[in-house]
């Protein structure tokens, strides 16, 4: 059986990465030459390369590596015409270089790969001289322009593919569900929640980098590890993504801890602020008796002229309007509802104090995830 591989699945079973592959081999079946937008922070790029060029390999087309950084000291003119005007026949006076190519079959059946560019000025000689080669198939001759810039604009028969224009956290997320179900990456202490609370985590850090989100994911126990220390662990590793202050990495390079918290508390918001509301609606509708406790004692406080005010400033008179800090406040402090399930006590205490923390923008800790979730499978395996 063959050996699972993230770079593979990512490139051909996630949406975006594999939208981006079609879209650039569209682009150039099409008779357009591209702008290949690979950034810095994008997963595992040679495997995206080596998937596009033996997608675009075979037949009677060629493909043409050239590193315009090493192979082109001079324009783009002047490079095309010292490697395919070969009898020197060219004369300015006639016609353009592009004309001139395209009317001798100069570069037919071929597709050129340019890549690793020295500098933005390079680039933009080189789209200058693309976007005014009329061709329109790759009979005719196509280029590939591979630069890790994205804000260039196509011009002639050009369209720009850019990896940012695909692939976006969303990506990331169900990316990262699909390794923690995988052998290699989940672990017997990850409930079906875990993985829920990982996948998003990973892709709220992440972003769109796939690549830094698998590294995240399989170099530790979550259930004990703090996400913070795992991506200090991790940085070295992927020392160009530090230069970017946009990436989660590049936030750790520059010292900028409260961004990268902030990160992790709108991944705990969006799981476990569902999670928590959803566990006060299965305590009150769980058991009869207990729901008519407690709607008699929001009974009595508004018969006796106090009702229950919760922290939103709202007076609570009906059993569904209570939130978790109501439950707690009647169960756990005032004891108006007395009930004897002491782990039942403890649940609720935990979900308030864990409400509360993220309501203040506080993340809350692995130990503090593990017991709430611990909490939240012991109900699962009750139900």
């Amino acid at each position: 059986m063959q050996e699972f591989s993230p770079e593979n699945f990512w490139w051909n079973n996630i949406t975006g990465p594999c939208e981006m592959i079609n879209s650039a081999e569209n682009a150039l079946s099409e008779g357009y030459s591209i702008i290949l937008g690979v950034p810095a922070f994008t997963p595992w790029p040679e495997k995206m390369r080596n998937i596009l060029h033996g997608n675009l390999s075979g037949g009677d087309i060629y493909i043409t590596i050239i590193n315009a950084g090493s192979e082109c000291p001079g324009n783009a003119e002047d490079f095309m015409l010292s490697k395919y005007d070969t009898n020197r026949k060219y004369r300015s006076r006639l016609s353009s270089v592009q004309e001139f190519f395209l009317r001798n079959n100069l570069l037919k059946n071929h597709i050129f790969w340019v890549h690793n560019f020295r500098d933005k000025s390079q680039i933009s000689d080189w789209l200058n001289f693309c976007s005014k080669y009329p061709s329109d198939s790759a009979v005719k001759g196509l280029f590939i322009l591979d630069t890790e810039y994205e804000n260039l604009l196509p011009a002639g028969r050009m369209r720009a593919v850019n990896f940012s224009d695909y692939a976006e956290s969303y990506d990331t997320m169900i990316f990262a569900s699909f390794l923690l179900d995988a052998k290699e990456y989940s672990r017997p202490q990850y409930s079906r929640n875990w993985k829920h609370y990982l996948s998003s985590l990973a892709a709220m850090l992440c972003g769109s980098d796939a690549e830094v989100a698998e590294r995240f994911i399989r170099s530790a126990d979550f259930t004990f590890s703090e996400p913070l220390d795992v991506l200090r662990m991790i940085a070295d590793i992927f020392p160009e993504r530090s230069a970017d202050s946009s990436h989660i990495l590049g936030m750790l390079n520059d010292n900028d801890e409260a961004a990268v918290m902030s990160r992790i508390w709108t991944a705990q918001v969006q799981v476990f602020f569902p999670m928590i509301e959803l566990a006060r609606v299965r305590i009150i509708r769980s058991d009869e008796n207990l729901a008519g406790r407690i709607q008699f004692a929001l009974s009595y406080l508004e018969s006796h002229g106090s009702p229950m005010t919760q922290s939103d400033g709202k007076t609570v008179t009906d059993l569904e309007d209570i939130d978790i800090g109501g439950l707690f406040h009647l169960i756990c402090r005032a004891n108006m509802v007395k009930i004897d399930d002491i782990m039942l006590k403890e649940y609720i205490s935990l979900l308030r104090s864990f409400r509360n923390s993220l309501a203040h923008m506080t993340p809350c800790k692995a130990v503090e995830v593990r017991e709430l979730l611990d909490f939240e499978q012991d109900y699962e395996n009750k139900r």
